[in-house]
């Protein structure tokens, strides 16, 4: 069985022949599917966007013809580089640029028990989770709660579990 999608022109020349991918089906939550690309179409369809097919390598009897399903691909890009998940509570809206999406989030100050508006790079979303890519580091604790009522320097407690 094959999944059938479209790719966008900006990252068809990720998808390769081969390449490993996953897939939801709607109907079906509970279970995931891997897959392989199996065909990579060579002209532009729909809103520039390409063709292509997924084989199934992991099926089941509750799989059928015509269901809808999500293809999740992951693609190396120019950026590989270290990155942070945090919740998508944690962002805090900063502005769109055209290199980087840029925001912000709150660290928490153990010293000072404040919290300081630090400014991020976010490189996408994976699976509800933020991609920050610069402006936070291992070990830092990170506001996801009140993040939009909290201001730079502002006095808060830690809950600890």
């Amino acid at each position: 069985m094959e999944i059938a999608f479209d790719v966008p022109e900006s990252s068809i020349g990720s998808v390769i022949l081969g390449l490993q991918t996953t897939v939801k089906f709607s109907s079906l939550p509970n279970f995931v599917a891997g897959a392989r690309i199996s065909e990579v179409g060579k002209v532009a369809a729909t809103a520039n966007a390409f063709p292509v097919k997924a084989a199934l390598i992991d099926s089941s009897d509750e799989v059928r013809s015509g269901m809808t399903a999500e293809v999740t691909i992951l693609v190396e890009t120019a950026r590989q580089q270290a990155a942070y998940l945090v919740p998508v509570s944690a962002l805090a809206p900063g502005e769109d640029r055209s290199d980087a999406l840029i925001g912000f989030v709150f660290r928490f100050d153990d010293v000072s028990s404040t919290v300081k508006r630090v400014s991020v790079r976010v490189g996408g979303v994976r699976d509800n989770l933020i991609v920050i890519e610069e402006g936070v580091a291992a070990g830092d604790i990170i506001a996801v709660a009140g993040v939009n009522y909290l201001n730079d320097g502002q006095k808060v407690k830690l809950l600890r579990p």
